[in-house]
């Protein structure tokens, strides 16, 4: 069990250290401080989508702000959509060699026999947590099996980028 911890703890070090995307908050009030890799994974997990919903008059005020932020701070670094694919590209090649590295010595390290403590993790399961963002998977209007990004606490629609470190499992709403 330590072993899957240490693999698990690894992987969750190299998506933070690999820059994730950000909130929209975050584009919305610091963007001038975020990297060109936040800025381009929102910009690649977010924008068309809204961009749909203003063309169909279906963007929220919050929604709009972001997307004005958004478009505002890839219009000032000149980013394209082909610079972001290749940027985000270029850092999660190199997120994958990391990732791999701490798996193989995670692995190492539970092959070794180092078993010290119980292993035993919190009794109340993260996964059924009423915090933060879940995915969920479900049929959409023409009858796709889609995934989207929703707030736990609300069950509400969010920004697929808020799902981003959140694995692709629909046990938070099971429910097609």
């Amino acid at each position: 069990m330590k072993g899957f911890q240490q693999i698990i703890s690894g992987i969750l070090i190299v998506a933070l250290i690999t820059g994730c995307a950000a909130t929209s908050t975050q584009v919305i009030s610091d963007g001038d401080n975020l990297s060109d890799a936040k800025l381009c994974r929102n910009y690649l997990n977010d924008y068309q989508n809204l961009l749909n919903k203003r063309n169909q008059q279906e963007i929220n005020h919050e929604e709009f702000v972001y997307l004005q932020a958004l478009i505002l701070q890839v219009q000032k670094r000149d980013l394209t959509p082909e610079k972001c694919s290749e940027l985000v590209k270029d850092q999660n090649i190199a997120a994958i060699g990391v990732g791999a590295l701490l798996i193989i010595t995670a692995a190492l390290i539970a092959a070794g026999g180092g078993r010290s403590g119980s292993g035993s993790g919190s009794s109340k399961n993260a996964a059924y947590s009423d915090q933060g963002f879940a995915w969920d998977q479900f049929y959409d209007l023409n009858g796709d099996l889609t995934w989207r990004c929703r707030n736990k606490a609300n069950g509400q629609f969010a920004y697929d980028s808020d799902c981003i470190l959140e694995p692709k499992s629909d046990f938070t709403w099971p429910g097609k």
